[in-house]
């Protein structure tokens, strides 16, 4: 019985080794991968197919710098970096893999992989004073809306729009976009509740999707005196946002130059909350998002499962110098309401509580809790609210705080759950 005891224990040591071992190098992997452009396509013609491979290369590596720049940079901070070059490329670049060529008389074209180093790319931005973001981002579903004289619509029926959209979700950017497919069942909810960004509408599409966030990226035509527009908002896998863009009469290509602002934004928008926004004064995995500093920052990633709600794990921190206590461990986001009835599964729901809870304290308890993934805190007049994402169910969600001696009961008037001490 001792040996077989021994057997269980060491089986069970080796299998926990393995599973570190694993998680480490997935950890290496993706952390290699933030500093990794791949799908570069090139196509060149020059006066021979000698000529047109130098070009195209020389475009490659050109354009890999331009891409993890833009990556790894808040947009208003490009102009801070280097101009993109294939010797500055070269430079700082670990490795170049050719996926795939094709020469052909006058012709050439490459797909190529660009690896950088990450300690020289720190170095540039450190050097410029640009902070870096190499975390990777929530996947959020994309709705294309196209507005009109001839009306509205969307999916597929708002053509060019739904096609633009296409080209540049496949780029890769920090957060992962993927465009919704218009099915039967995506529209369940109509064009109309996803115009007025519906709560309810889009969180319904987020789960049949699978992802963090869901956000309708609309385009509005001129009209009259109406300069075409682009908006976007909903739910980003960070907060809720909105935004509109009118575009200028000069630009040639509306629509193509909205459709490559729609990543721009919502890459954007999880950079920034990184920085301040709604996530300064918390802690993303330990890590504190609230920091002003531009130096290097030790690269932590953050692992994202394809579950319906943020595999973030949200922690207040205390204050620093010059700030208060409140607005440290107090998120000013808006959370949205949850509707009647939890589904068994991943999910969310906000929990109000009264003053006789301390922030503090209950986030220390929400972040010891199995069924928590995340949660996040809102500041209201009377009463307080915490967003909190769960795995398997709800049910496991108000054991576990069972257990802490809370409960959770219905509050009918506003449709939230109401935590209490027993």
């Amino acid at each position: 019985m001792r040996a077989l005891n021994r057997f269980q224990a060491a089986a069970s040591a080796a299998i926990l080794l393995a599973l570190c071992v694993g998680r480490a190098d997935e950890a290496r992997a993706q952390s290699r991968d933030a500093f990794t452009v791949s799908d570069i396509r090139i196509e060149q013609s020059a006066e021979n197919a000698v000529a047109a491979k130098q070009q195209a290369m020389d475009a490659a590596y050109t354009i890999g710098l331009k891409r993890l720049f833009a990556r790894l940079a808040r947009s208003k901070d490009l102009g801070k970096l280097p101009v993109p070059s294939r010797p500055r490329a070269e430079a700082l670049m670990a490795s170049f893999g050719v996926q795939s060529e094709v020469a052909h008389g006058t012709r050439y074209s490459l797909t190529a992989s660009l690896r950088f180093d990450e300690a020289a790319i720190r170095n540039v931005f450190a050097a410029s004073g640009v902070q870096i973001h190499a975390r990777r981002g929530p996947n959020i579903l994309i709705i294309p809306v196209l507005a009109g004289e001839g009306g509205v619509a969307a999916y597929a029926e708002a053509g060019a729009w739904n096609e633009a959209l296409a080209a540049v979700v496949r780029d890769a950017w920090l957060v992962d976009l993927s465009l919704a497919e218009g099915t039967r069942r995506d529209r369940v909810e109509s064009v109309d509740r996803l115009v007025e960004l519906d709560r309810i509408s889009l969180g319904y599409l987020r789960v049949r999707y699978d992802t963090q966030g869901a956000v309708v990226a609309q385009f509005t035509a001129a009209t009259g005196e109406e300069p075409a527009s682009l908006r976007i908002g909903g739910d980003s896998g960070a907060g809720w946002f909105e935004r509109t863009i009118p575009l200028a009469d000069d630009i040639t290509d509306k629509m193509a130059y909205a459709a490559e602002k729609v990543p721009e934004i919502l890459d954007d928008t999880w950079k920034d909350g990184q920085s301040s926004g709604p996530m300064g004064g918390v802690r993303i995995n330990g890590i504190p998002m609230s920091g002003t500093t531009v130096a290097p920052q030790p690269f932590v990633q953050v692992a994202l499962p394809a579950t319906a709600a943020s595999q973030l794990r949200l922690e207040p921190v205390s204050a620093s110098s010059g700030t208060q206590a409140k607005q440290q461990t107090a998120t000013q986001v808006a959370v949205a309401p949850v509707a009647s009835g939890l589904p068994d599964g991943d999910g969310s729901l906000v929990l109000e509580f009264g003053g006789d809870f301390e922030v503090g304290p209950l986030g220390a308890t929400l972040a010891r809790l199995r069924p928590v993934t995340a949660f996040q805190f809102a500041d209201g007049d009377s009463v307080h609210h915490v967003k909190v994402w769960y795995v398997r169910s709800p049910g496991a969600l108000f054991a576990a705080l069972g257990q802490e001696g809370l409960s959770v009961t219905r509050n009918l008037a506003s449709n939230n759950w109401r935590l209490s001490r027993r």
